[in-house]
Formats: structure tokens, sequence, C-alpha cells
């Protein structure tokens, strides 16, 4: 018995700016005519082994609520992406936005292209959060939910999560697995748990019931400093038990970061992130690897960075996505927000799981008139827009939908928020848009043709 399987059978073991849209449109970018929705979609009946997932959203709602941080999983067995919660509150001249919490459940269906809304039965659910991450649970058939962060109003102290959650999608019904303990900043680490946290590492097994939580953290009441910390912990979903991997070395702490599981080698990536000075930094872009077969830790040598957007691996970022790609043994990387001039980034970088080495699949947009009017106001050609990409973001969803797909959806752009949807085919590493966001874009992706003009701001 190698030491990864013994430790699964221990004991019970920016700035918000509002986008417009005259129709025109001379970028081949389709005019923004999304929407959002509140309706609550009944369903519940199985049909072929798959829940039936009621009425796909249409019209003005064929998308759900603008909103970024929120909580997704891929059932590979239906092909659903289940995505659950996040926040709908926008930034305000380059200010932080506050907390503006969604309570809703959401599922996509990939090969239909089409979302719907949940309804849930039970009496009792997880409440309303952001950044808070979840998984598919193979095992048991079920979307699992942990962390993240809660407030009662706009503002005022934080709540940091460490309950789980099961979200049934044949009966719609919610079941707690492991209560909140705790999460408050000033509370004492729990016993036997991980203190609440967000902004952390979630990955699933699916070859047992082991899910793995590493890092996150938390900010103290003033919103003056990150508190994060390089802990790594399995929930076995079939105990519903908590057990802290006992590694024999640990990466610098960190929240903010990415992550990706190798299910052939058995390896847990972690990339960039933000330790305690996140609100200022973005530290150095540093990647490690956890090796689940001898739980030791190590770091990966990305050999150096080079110069602005002409690095030859990933700017260090906060808030990108990761996805494992097993068939064609990489991982691949999308979007995220760094120190350099456009900030968020739509570019998608693959590292190969044999080599260990980064290469640019697509650069995405490229830097514009960087240059600002005035104090958080921007040219309308800030960036050189590609079309043939999502627009640059953070705080997304980015979800592998099978072998071949990975599904986009929402999170922060410059503008705002966003709901558009986008299916990137791994074949051929090309992107096809489902849905469009009616805000939330940049000045030529509303298709407005004037965006040269020096009139023409960037949220236009």
């Amino acid at each position: 018995m190698n030491t990864r399987t013994a430790l699964l059978l221990l004991p019970v073991l920016t700035f918000a700016c509002s986008g417009g849209d005259d129709g025109s449109d001379d970028t081949n970018i389709p005019p923004r005519d999304g929407g959002t929705t509140s309706s609550i979609r009944d369903g519940g009946v199985v049909e072929d082994g798959c829940p039936d997932l009621g009425p796909a959203l249409s019209g003005a709602e064929v998308a759900p609520l603008r909103r970024g941080d929120m909580a997704a999983a891929y059932d590979d067995k239906c092909g659903v992406v289940y995505m659950a919660f996040g926040d709908k509150s926008e930034p305000e001249m380059c200010s932080f936005a506050g907390s503006d919490f969604i309570d809703d459940l959401h599922a996509f269906d990939v090969d239909a292209g089409t979302w719907h809304t949940l309804s849930t039965v039970s009496t009792e659910a997880p409440r309303q959060r952001a950044r808070s991450q979840a998984v598919w649970d193979a095992q048991n058939d079920r979307f699992v939910l942990f962390g993240g962060r809660w407030r009662p109003g706009s503002s005022g102290e934080y709540t940091f999560l460490n309950d789980v959650w099961a979200f049934n999608p044949v009966d719609r019904s919610w079941a707690e697995l492991s209560a909140q303990r705790g999460g408050l900043f000033n509370d004492a680490p729990p016993n036997g748990v991980p203190k609440g946290r967000m902004n952390f590492s979630m990955v699933a097994d699916p070859n047992s019931s082991a899910v793995f939580i590493h890092a996150g953290g938390q900010t103290n009441p003033a919103f003056s400093q990150f508190y994060p910390d390089s802990q790594t912990w399995v929930f076995n979903v079939s105990t519903n038990d908590w057990t802290m991997v006992p590694v024999s070395s640990t990466p610098p702490a960190r929240l903010f970061h990415s992550s990706a599981y190798d299910a052939e080698r058995q390896r847990l990536y972690v990339f960039a992130g933000a330790g305690e000075d996140a609100f200022v930094s973005f530290g150095d872009g540093n990647m490690w690897v956890l090796d689940l077969t001898t739980l030791a830790w190590s770091e990966i040598d990305q050999g150096p960075l080079g110069n602005g957007y002409d690095a030859n691996r990933p700017r260090p970022r906060i808030k990108g996505k990761m996805i494992t790609d097993q068939v064609r043994d990489r991982i691949l990387l999308f979007g995220g927000h760094d120190d350099l001039g456009l900030g968020n980034n739509n570019d998608l970088w693959a590292f190969d799981l044999d080599t260990q080495t980064w290469s640019l699949v697509d650069e995405g947009d490229a830097p514009g008139r960087t240059n600002s009017v005035a104090f958080c106001e921007f040219y309308g050609n800030f960036a050189a827009a590609n079309p043939a990409v999502p627009e640059r973001r953070e705080s997304h969803l980015f979800v592998k939908a099978g072998d071949d797909r990975v599904v986009l959806y929402g999170g922060r752009t410059d503008c705002g928020l966003a709901n558009d949807t986008w299916i990137l085919d791994l074949t051929s590493d090309t992107w096809t848009q489902v849905t469009v966001s009616p805000t939330g874009m940049t000045c030529v992706r509303n298709g407005n043709p004037n965006c040269d003009d020096d009139s023409a701001r960037m949220c236009d």
C-alpha cells in the first residue's frame, strides 16, 4: 500500500463601467444581447439516468445573472456543468467591490448549449457565499461545495466558511456533510477540520473518495491584510471526514492561486497567486507540485520569466483558472489579473505534464493605447482586442467538460461583470461563443465602431 492509499483510508478517514450597444458590429463580435434571470425552473424527473434540468433559459434570460467568484463542477456522466452562488457586486472607480451575494443554482447542458435554473426542495441549504469552490463527486453523483466567505450585508466582518455541502440534482436536495466551525477572523482554529477560508484550491480524485483542499486564507476585519496558509487537507466523501495531509515540505502560503490535478500521475499542481501582501504584490508566479504517492511538495523550475508581455511563461497573477487536459497530457491556464499594463488577461497557456514546460497557445488581447485620459478613465482602444477569444477577465468559471471541451462563463472584466458563455475546443484550441453579455465588455466588443476616436472610452 503506498502512502497516498494509506492516507485515504485514515480513520473514518477595474472598475465598473456601463456597457452600451448600438447594434453595430465591425469586429465580427456579435452585438451584446444577453440577459439575466431570477426565475425558478422546476424539474427533477430522471431521464436516461440523468436529471431533467427543466426548461432552458431563453430570450432575455438566456444566461444566469452576471457574477464572479462562483463555484462550479462538471458531471461527466450527464454532460452538465453545475454552478452555485457567487457575487454580483461590481467595483466602482478603481475601488474594491463590496459584496452582494447571489443565492441560486444553475446547470449548463454542454451538448445543448443551454442554461437552466434549478430549484431545491430541501428545507436546509448552504448559506449564500462567494469565493467558494466545488467538485463533482463521481462516487455518489453529486455536487460538493466547500468554503468561501459570507456576511449578512454589504459591510462588516466576513465569516469565512469551512462547511461542506452536497447537492443531489436528481431529487434537488442539499445535505450537509460537515458543519461550520468558527469562521470569524479572531476565532481559534477548529480541531480536526480546516479553518474557514476563501480563494483556495479544491480538486477531486475521480478514482477515489478524496477531495483535496490546499491553501487559501482570510482577511482581517479592517481589510488591510491577507492571512494565507499553506496547509493541505483531504475530505473523504464516503465517510465525511477531514484529514490533514502530513506533507514533508510546504510551498509558500498563498491564496488567489490556480490549481489542477493530474490523475494519471497523482499530482496536485498550484500556480502563482499571492501571499500576505496580495493587495500590492502578485509574487513571482512560482509553481509547485504535490506528489500524492510520496506526500512531498517540490517547486518546478519554470525558467526565467522574460520581460513584459514577451514572457516565456505565464506572468505572475491572481484569480486565473487552470484545468487538466489529460488526453493531451497538459494543463491549461486562462485569464487572471497581473501587474502589467492591461491588468486582466485572456491569454491561454499550456503546461506539458511530461516535459514540465510552458508554451503560449494564444496571447489574447495585446496592449493598445494603455495610457489613461484621467484617473480611472481609459481610451476606447486601451487594448487591441482579439475577437476570437473571450474578453479579458478574472474570477470566472473555467471548467473541463469531457475529454475535448472547456466551459467558460462570467467573471469580472475591466468594465464590471459579465455573463457570457464560451466553449473551448481542446482538439483545436479554438473558442466558440454560446451566449453573450449585455454589459461588462470593453468598447470594441460592444460593437462600437468609433473606439479609436479620442472621445471613445474603454467601457463605451
